[in-house]
C-alpha cells in the first residue's frame, strides 16, 4: 500500500491469500468427519469400560488347592444365549494339563 492506494498487486496478493486460504480450510473438512467419529467411537469404548458386570467375584470363592491331573472337555458345543442360531464351539474337545495351563472364565 502507498499513500493509502492499494495497487494492482496488493489486491492481487489478497486475493490468492484468501483462495488458498480457502483451499486448506477445504481440505479440512474430512478430518473434522474423522474426528467426529472417533469421538463417538471412543465413548462407546469408555461406555463398555465404565460398565458394572452383570456378575460379580464370589466373596467367599472356593480356592481348591493341589490340583493335580488334566482337564478335558469332549465334544463340546456352546452358543450365546443373545446368538442361538451361531455356534460359539462346535463338538470341541481340549485337554489341559492343570500344571502347564490357567484357565478363566
Amino acid at each position: 500500500m502507498t499513500g493509502g492506494r492499494y495497487t494492482a498487486g496488493d489486491v492481487l496478493v489478497v486475493f490468492f491469500c484468501i483462495v488458498m486460504g480457502g483451499m486448506q480450510l477445504s481440505q479440512l473438512t474430512p478430518a473434522f468427519k474423522n474426528i467426529s467419529e472417533g469421538r463417538m467411537a471412543a465413548s462407546r469404548i469408555f461406555a463398555i469400560i465404565d460398565r458394572q458386570p452383570a456378575i460379580s467375584n464370589p466373596v467367599n470363592g472356593i480356592k481348591i488347592e493341589n490340583v493335580k491331573g488334566i482337564i478335558r472337555f469332549e465334544n463340546v458345543t456352546f452358543r450365546y444365549p443373545k446368538d442361538q442360531h451361531r455356534k460359539v464351539f462346535n463338538n470341541l474337545t481340549m485337554e489341559f494339563d492343570i500344571n502347564k495351563t490357567g484357565l478363566v472364565g
